[in-house]
């Protein structure tokens, strides 16, 4: 078994990865929905971060198969 390696991500790089823009990704932290996600600092301009390995899950935890039902 492979261990896959952790990488913290930018909100522009997660953004890009997933099809949507920074503010909406920004809307899903406030709303919370969205990936998962770190701030790394205090304050409205707080540096976030996803996990890779997060993003990844959240992605897979949506993913429909024919017909609609959840994988």
């Amino acid at each position: 078994m492979s261990k896959v390696e952790v990488v913290e991500l930018t909100a522009k790089q997660v953004a890009a990865l997933i099809g949507v823009t920074e503010e909406t990704l920004a809307n899903w932290r406030s709303r919370g929905h969205g990936p998962p996600y770190r701030k790394l600092s205090n304050g409205r301009s707080g540096r976030i971060r996803y996990r890779n390995t997060a993003v990844e899950e959240w992605l897979t935890s949506r993913e429909l198969q024919p017909g609609g039902e959840a994988a």
